[in-house]
């Protein structure tokens, strides 16, 4: 299990000090993750660009542990780290995260504005992150109530992904999961049910099992089949 997080975590990202960070938010060892950046951080020999990616991984650890101001404050440091350094894509990348923080939050109009920001950029360079831009747009027009305009969004993320990743890669979970969402709350909950257990599948093949997306999946999935059976009722 470890040997393959270590595989997946070099293809993602490669393997320089800061991959070790990485691989421990991929198995859910947030504050460990962050002790381990921190004390990068610490050493006046860490690199600048190294630095960049110590606040974008305590930046993750931090929205996955819910601490979203947090969060916000440690890839603004890497956004002035990306502006120092004139890097257009990186900055447009943190852009993109910061918006989804503020999705997370509930800041839909904040969280939209630096989709926006990042789009153009990445759409420009023909960035492999695109399709997250297209994810969280999605997800900020699923929280607005506009499921229709969230699934066209999942389905570009989605056709963007099926050209650069694999099969099984995480990132089809993660959107399967919220097509489903999408479907759910536009009330096709069969589509809903279809696409939550594609993820389900995709996750279990592609997260150690203490990842919380996997609890996450088989709660949703509980709850449209009770939406499918009060369905029944009627």
């Amino acid at each position: 299990e470890l040997k393959d997080l270590m595989k997946q975590t070099k293809s993602d990202i490669g393997d320089d000090i800061t991959s070790l960070g990485c691989l421990l938010n991929r198995r859910g060892d947030h504050e460990q993750a962050m002790n381990y950046y921190l004390q990068l951080l610490s050493e006046p020999s860490t690199e600048q660009l190294d630095r960049a990616r110590c606040y974008y991984g305590l930046g993750g650890a931090a929205t996955a542990l819910g601490q979203y101001d947090q969060a916000l404050e440690y890839h603004s440091k890497e956004l002035e780290i990306h502006k120092k350094r004139s890097n257009r894509t990186n900055i447009a990348l943190t852009h993109m995260v910061m918006g989804q923080i503020y999705w997370k939050k509930g800041d839909l109009d904040i969280a939209l504005a630096y989709e926006e920001k990042a789009y153009p950029i990445l759409r420009l360079f023909a960035d492999p992150q695109l399709s997250n831009v297209h994810l969280t747009m999605g997800n900020i027009y699923r929280g607005k109530n506009e499921p229709k305009l969230a699934i066209q969004h999942y389905k570009k993320a989605l056709e963007l992904d099926q050209q650069q990743l694999p099969a099984h890669h995480e990132n089809f979970g993660i959107i399967y999961t919220n097509m489903g969402l999408a479907y759910s709350r536009n009330q096709e909950p069969k589509k809903a049910l279809h696409y939550c257990l594609k993820a389900k599948e995709i996750l279990l093949k592609s997260l150690p099992p203490t990842n919380s997306k996997i609890s996450e999946i088989e709660g949703y999935i509980r709850r449209i089949r009770e939406q499918i059976e009060q369905n029944r009722k009627f």
